[in-house]
């Protein structure tokens, strides 16, 4: 019985092999289950998320933030490709001034701060250069008119804890959880070079709030992190003033910094915001 069960495997097998199904590559099977597993992380990630915030108690304070604008560059200056051109987005692309918004959700409770932000960001501009542009391998030609996208969409999660939890003022220490999605596409006529890409970025988070006066009140946010391949840090000062309740009227000014070098890339970026919005809780 053993001797016609091998029998038919190997039947099986060569018929198999000289069949006309095209065989199966092993890097191709490397890169689906690579994709897989990362999918499956985000998903897990974003399962652990949702449970936290789920498992805190119905009295928790919730609140959104909304926060728009206008920025002013100080610097973005950016090369692709170890051979690229150094170009300036506010000096070779006169892209100085621009408005923004910002969308903060989350819940307090106690001592504890879980918030998500979304911050999209894209600057767009065009010129014409009188020379040469090398940029992610590809040369444009001196006299082109070149149409320049600069993108940086900012997702995060963040965690709080106040250390210091006064009537008047607290300070609180955590951490953000930055998923950024970010590059630079040069465009002329047909010609196209550049991507955008994702990343992952861990920063510090510091929390501070003084309360001046019934209705007034002083407030710190910053994320930041520096490290060996580069930095970030975003930071808000601003002042609230209670409108209602459970509504405040906040203006501010925000500092947007960071950048990395790399052998084949470079890019820092400041930003100087003014910004007005509006904090609500429920």
């Amino acid at each position: 019985m053993n001797i016609r069960v091998n029998a038919i495997q190997q039947q099986t097998y060569s018929a198999f092999k000289t069949s006309h199904y095209p065989a199966i590559s092993i890097n191709t099977n490397k890169a689906i289950n690579h994709w897989l597993h990362v999918k499956v992380k985000q998903l897990n990630c974003i399962f652990y998320l949702v449970i936290c915030l789920s498992t805190i108690p119905c009295h928790a304070q919730f609140f959104t933030n909304l926060e728009t604008g206008v920025f002013f560059t100080g610097y973005n200056d950016i090369r692709d490709g170890s051979d690229g051109t150094l170009i300036s987005y506010p000096n070779d692309f006169n892209a100085k001034v621009a408005p923004f918004i910002r969308l903060r959700a989350g819940r307090e409770f106690k001592k504890h701060h879980f918030s998500f932000l979304f911050a999209p960001l894209t600057i767009k501009a065009e010129n014409t250069f009188a020379y040469d542009i090398r940029f992610d391998g590809q040369t444009f030609d001196a006299n082109s008119t070149i149409e320049a996208q600069y993108t940086f969409n900012s997702y995060r999660f963040t965690y709080n804890y106040k250390i210091i939890d006064k009537p008047k003022f607290n300070f609180g220490v955590g951490g953000s959880a930055k998923v950024r999605q970010a590059g630079t596409v040069l465009k002329y006529s047909t010609q196209k070079g550049g991507n955008i890409s994702f990343g992952f970025v861990p920063l510090v988070n510091i929390q501070m709030n003084y309360q001046i006066h019934h209705q007034w009140q002083l407030h710190l946010f910053a994320d930041g992190l520096v490290a060996e391949q580069g930095r970030a840090e975003d930071v808000l000062l601003a002042t609230r003033y209670t409108l209602k309740d459970n509504i405040d009227l906040q203006l501010g000014y925000r500092i947007f910094e960071g950048g990395s070098d790399g052998v084949n890339n470079y890019n820092f970026i400041l930003l100087h915001v003014a910004s007005i919005g509006l904090h609500w809780e429920f």
